[in-house]
């Protein structure tokens, strides 16, 4: 699944797919080795990139050879724990 959200302050026009996003948000880390996920196309050195993975950034960089900004954080081990699953 893909989803793109276009954020302005202003009125939005343009639709479709975003070419080059300030943003991406990806919830599976296994999905940025998915060639066909094609989840870190359009990205550059503005970009910022959020992981959802229990690897730290700093782990997880050279696995990626990201350009922009890397964050990460567990996400589903969080949901786990606070649904007594984890």
């Amino acid at each position: 699944m893909a989803a793109f959200t276009r954020i302005d302050t202003g009125p939005i026009k343009q639709r479709g797919i975003i070419a080059c996003p300030d943003l991406v948000v990806i919830a599976d880390a296994s999905l940025i080795q998915d060639p066909a996920a094609r989840v870190l196309d359009g990205i550059d050195e503005r970009t910022s990139v959020f992981v959802n993975s229990p690897l730290t950034a700093e782990q997880l960089q050279p696995q990626t050879s990201l350009p922009g900004h890397l964050t990460t954080l567990d996400l589903t081990d969080i949901a786990l724990q606070q649904f007594g699953k984890g």
